[in-house]
């Protein structure tokens, strides 16, 4: 929910908030979206699979990197954790793109988002920006840098599952892995 804060923080009015959230179990999945929904997301993908129960770097960058390859989100944000900061590189391979880590504000600038980060320990602050914005941006953010309370809009009225078949897993045909959407619901649903 923390992560998906930071992201309201940063939206841009024609982009939506999609939390993106992995594992085998799926009652805990559905839990974790419907707090993600609640901190502002506009809809949640589950990404299930036998693979995914126990965190694997491999698995899970192979899983998100087929679901970005397809979707071409404009960003990817990790919260900065010993997991985040071991997939979102991993991720930034796969895709071909860069990646800024370690973000704890930002600034707008001719509408081209500017990232502040620490340099020298933390003595220094450094603003930088992705070069290519056509390109999906992976970023970490730092804990706690993000999510200012009562700035973010509840979504949690409802959670309803959508099921897309979806192979996402590593093209072994035993895989399980599948993909759920979990939009916030409209008003007249």
């Amino acid at each position: 929910a923390k992560i998906v804060a930071a992201a309201a923080e940063i939206r841009e009015e024609e982009y939506s908030i999609c939390a993106l959230l992995a594992g085998a179990d799926h009652h805990a999945l559905e839990s974790a979206a419907e707090k993600a929904l609640a901190a502002g997301a506009d809809r949640a993908v589950l990404i299930e699979g036998r693979d995914l129960a126990v965190y694997s770097a491999e698995y899970y960058s192979d899983a998100i990197g087929r679901l970005a390859e397809n979707e071409k989100p404009q960003m990817i944000l990790f919260e900065r954790t010993t997991d985040g900061m071991e997939l979102a590189p991993r991720l930034a391979a796969r895709l071909e793109t860069g990646m800024i880590s370690d973000c704890v504000d930002l600034a707008k600038e001719n509408g081209k988002l500017l990232w502040v980060r620490h340099a020298f320990g933390g003595t220094a602050a450094v603003t930088v920006s992705f070069r290519e914005q056509e390109r999906t941006q992976i970023i970490s953010i730092r804990p706690g840098s993000f999510g200012g309370a009562g700035r973010v809009k509840n979504n949690a009225d409802g959670v309803c599952s959508i099921p897309e078949a979806a192979d996402m897993g590593r093209n072994a045909p035993e895989n399980d892995v599948r993909i759920t959407s979990v939009p916030y619901p409209s008003a007249d649903s």
